[in-house]
């Protein structure tokens, strides 16, 4: 093997672990969303029974996360699907957003 073809082969090596990585991170990322907005589902029941009211912020707080997430990579990355799906997370938080605000008054 000369030296041309051993570099070539640990730049291979090197970026197929980054994209290994970069796929993980963002496994992770959705499963945290996803644990995020199931706990923030289950604390809005608990305080409608135990209380009768909602605090919206919490709802604001993960759906904010969630859109600037998706939307941020999908911009960097250039990948529509992600683009899309920050689009349509932009949705629930700005009806959170106006819940939340609407019950300050």
């Amino acid at each position: 093997m000369t030296n041309e073809e051993i570099l070539k082969a640990a730049q291979s090596e090197k970026r197929s672990n980054g994209e290994y990585e970069s796929k993980i991170q963002s496994r992770a990322d959705l499963l945290a969303n996803l644990v995020a907005l199931i706990l923030v589902g289950i604390m809005f029941f608990v305080e409608y029974l135990l209380f009768r009211k909602v605090d919206y912020g919490k709802a604001t707080i993960i759906f904010v996360i969630s859109f600037v997430s998706d939307l941020y990579a999908g911009i960097k990355l250039n990948n529509k699907r992600k683009i899309v799906v920050g689009l349509i997370m932009m949705v629930p938080f700005l009806i959170s957003l106006t819940l939340y605000i609407g019950a300050l008054f």
